[in-house]
Parts: C-alpha cells; sequence; structure tokens
C-alpha cells in the first residue's frame, strides 16, 4: 500500500510531476559526470551537451586511434616451379616465379640475374636451367634497394634414364639382376650403380656434426653395395685368409642369447676388418660423401625413401621404438638384426636397401667437423676417430636419418656395427 507523500504515490490524474523533475535532474548530473570523466580520460575540452527534463542527452564519442605506424616490407618470392623434391631425366627443369616488392633492385637464380615481367604490379620470372644427373637445387633470390631480400629453395633430382648407357663394366663385375646393377664375380656381392652428381651435404635439422651444409661434388659415378655385407660373406673371406670371424652371437639382456643367420648383416667387426675385406673382394668402403648421396639422392629428405616416418605396419627399415613418431611398438619383425633386404619399401633412389637401420655402416672417412666451403670428392682429414652412418636395430627411428654422423676408434666393434662395399 502506498502512503500519502511517498514520491511513488499517484498525484490526482494520474501524474507524477515530483518524480519526473527529481529524474529529470539525476539524469543531467550523470550525463555531465560521464561528459567529464571521458574529457578527462581523453585530454579534451568536453564538447557541448545537452540535458534536461525532456531532452535528448549526446554523448561524446571517444577519438579513433591514432593508425599504426607503417614498417617497409621487403621483397615475397612464391616460387611456382619446380615442385620441391621434382624427379626428372630432362637436362633441364622451367622456373617460374612471382616476386612482390615494392622498391625491387634485383631477381637472381642459381646466382644468375634473370629479366622479370611486371604485371598486376608483381616481376613475374620465368626461365629455364640446366641440372646435372643427380641432385641440384634451384634457388630463387629477390633483393629490394633498401638491402632486403627473400630466398626460396627447391631440390631436384635429375634421374638417369633407364635406357642410358652404363660406363663399361670394370675387371670383375659382370652385369646384375636387374638394370643398373652388377655382381662382383669375387665375393657376390650385388651393386647398383650411382651418377655422378653435386648435392647439398648435411641438414639444417641435424646435429652440429652434419652442420653446416655444404655443397659436394662427386666427379665420378660408383658402384655401391645393395646390402650390406652378409656373415655368410665374411666367413668366405675368414677362412680364405685364415682369421678367426667374430662371434655372431651376443647377450642382448644378460640372459638371453640372439645368434645371427647366415644372411644376417656382419657386425662385430671393427673399421679394418671392414677394410681388409673390402680389399680382399677388389672393392672398398664408400667415402662418407658417397654414402649420403646414395642413400638419400641429394633431395633433402630425412630417409632413403622420404621425408615421412614409418606408421606401425610399415616395413621400411629395422630399428628400436620411437613413440615420438607415433610408433606404437614399431614392431617391424626383427628385435635384433634382419636378413639384408628385408625392406625393400625402404630402397634409396638409386635401389640401395637398408641405408635405414639393421646396421650401422662403417665408412672409409676419418671423422672431420664439416665447414661451409664446397668441396669435391671430399675425404676427412686424418684424425683419430672413423665415421659410421646410417642407425642400426638398436637406433630410434628419427636417427636414422640419411645425414646423421657417428663415429668411433677404428678398433670398436659391437653387435650393431657392420659395413657395405664400393667400386
Amino acid at each position: 500500500m502506498l502512503l500519502a507523500g511517498d514520491p511513488a504515490a499517484p498525484t490526482p490524474g494520474g501524474g507524477r510531476p515530483a518524480l519526473v523533475v527529481v529524474g529529470a535532474v539525476v539524469a543531467a548530473a550523470l550525463a555531465l559526470a560521464v561528459v567529464a570523466w571521458l574529457a578527462a580520460s581523453s585530454g579534451g575540452a568536453p564538447p557541448p551537451t545537452s540535458a534536461g527534463p525532456g531532452s535528448a542527452l549526446t554523448l561524446p564519442l571517444p577519438p579513433p586511434p591514432p593508425p599504426p605506424a607503417t614498417v617497409g616490407a621487403g621483397p615475397e618470392v612464391e616460387l611456382r616451379a619446380p615442385e620441391d623434391g621434382l624427379e626428372t631425366e630432362l637436362p633441364a627443369v622451367a622456373v617460374a616465379a612471382v616476386v612482390s616488392a615494392t622498391d625491387l633492385e634485383v631477381v637472381l637464380v642459381n646466382g644468375a640475374p634473370v629479366a622479370v615481367a611486371v604485371r598486376d604490379g608483381v616481376a613475374h620470372v620465368e626461365t629455364t636451367v640446366a641440372v646435372p644427373l643427380g641432385s641440384t637445387t634451384i634457388e630463387v633470390e629477390a633483393r629490394d634497394r633498401a638491402g632486403r631480400a627473400a630466398v626460396v629453395r627447391r631440390a631436384v633430382l635429375r634421374l638417369a634414364p633407364e635406357d642410358e648407357p652404363l660406363p663399361p663394366l670394370p675387371p670383375g663385375l659382370v652385369p646384375g639382376p636387374a638394370p643398373r646393377t652388377a655382381i662382383n664375380e669375387r665375393d657376390g656381392t650385388v651393386l647398383v650403380w650411382v651418377p655422378p652428381a653435386t648435392f647439398r651435404m648435411g641438414s639444417p635439422f641435424a646435429s652440429d656434426d652434419a652442420r653446416p651444409r655444404r655443397d659436394v661434388r662427386l666427379t665420378r659415378g660408383y658402384w655401391l653395395g645393395r646390402t650390406e655385407v652378409t656373415w655368410a660373406q665374411f666367413r668366405r673371406f675368414c677362412e680364405a685368409t685364415g682369421r678367426t670371424p667374430p662371434a655372431a652371437t651376443f647377450s642382448p639382456d644378460g640372459w638371453s642369447r640372439f645368434e645371427a643367420g647366415p644372411d644376417h648383416p656382419v657386425f662385430n667387426v671393427s673399421w679394418a676388418d671392414a677394410a681388409d675385406y673390402a680389399a680382399w673382394a677388389g672393392l672398398r668402403l664408400p667415402t662418407e660423401a658417397e654414402w649420403e648421396y646414395a642413400a638419400g639422392g641429394g633431395r633433402g629428405a630425412r630417409f632413403p625413401w622420404g621425408d615421412r616416418p614409418p606408421v606401425f605396419g610399415e616395413a621400411l627399415l629395422n630399428a628400436a621404438p620411437s613413440l615420438d613418431l607415433g610408433l606404437p611398438g614399431a614392431d617391424d619383425g626383427a628385435p635384433y638384426t634382419a636378413p639384408v633386404g628385408s625392406f625393400p619399401d625402404g630402397a634409396s633412389p638409386f635401389g640401395a636397401l637398408d641405408l635405414a637401420g639393421n646396421v650401422d655402416e662403417w665408412v672409409d672417412d676419418w671423422f672431420a667437423p664439416y665447414d661451409a666451403r664446397p668441396a669435391t670428392d671430399p675425404r676427412g682429414a686424418r684424425g683419430a676417430r672413423r665415421v659410421y652412418r646410417g642407425g642400426s636395430w638398436a637406433t630410434p627411428v628419427r636417427e636414422c636419418a640419411v645425414w646423421a654422423r657417428a663415429s668411433a676408434n677404428p678398433e670398436y666393434a659391437n653387435a650393431h656395427l657392420g659395413f657395405r662395399v664400393a667400386r
């Protein structure tokens, strides 16, 4: 019930003039307070307002923020051709790029200036680049007059046509079971042909041992063992030379015993054991550069078959589980060594097998740090340790990269270290 004198009580005739007046005054006071606050916060004087009974209240809008400071952007390069990892048998590839820059100075393709055509406000590059057999890198660089630059690179692999004649087989080699293969008569090793090439050795994603990347030229093609040397082959060598073969057994856990079969890769061999076998067979150990190029083809991919790691159930290599790559259990069917050539889907671009996993492989070189200078047919300077490559059954998958390096005293021998040969 409303009491007499209550501001909410109706006046005669149903109006509430007292309430209207009070409300108008309060509204005007609040409006002025808001205007004063906005003026103080914006640092300026309040604009005129009108407020009162029955009038509309107009509040000022805050001033717009100042425009952001503009910073000149450097060139941007979109390389449309070739695609990264292109494989071709042609002696040249087309290069197409679009370059955006406000003040473009020059565009270089593999270090050489090229003409550009400006259309729709951007520079278009269209040219061709000769590519040698093997792997090469296509590099497009754009520079503006402020000294800013952008660089895009693509890896291209030029394959030798299947019908391209091979060089004459050297003495001791006979044609092999497949095109571009040969057999070494002395020990029965099947070899695959790897053409001469220029490629980028190492990786920006590698450990310090495999950095910096450098351009390496291999001036001669070579034959590389399709697989590692087996126990059967190494025992024949020991019988022919009167030496005692190493043990083909080991205990992985201290109580069980694993024995490798005759078609498994030999292990428990030192660098000298590997080099002696190669000399007896009329062969040699591959250099580190030859090994890396044969494994990856210079494409820059992590594995011989490409960049993608194996998923559960794929038989690409014999390695230890790698849970960080999503390989639950990584059951490749071989807890330790496996018969050579058991993973044909993991072949390198030249058909070599087991260049990732199974056993690590001695190469010819002494270990030496990389430098960035280009090299031709490099061999590591003499040092204290020899290099081995490839990873083994005991190596996590991600570490079986084609660029990964390891080294040891030449007398070192264990159950994960073997070798393959070259000619």
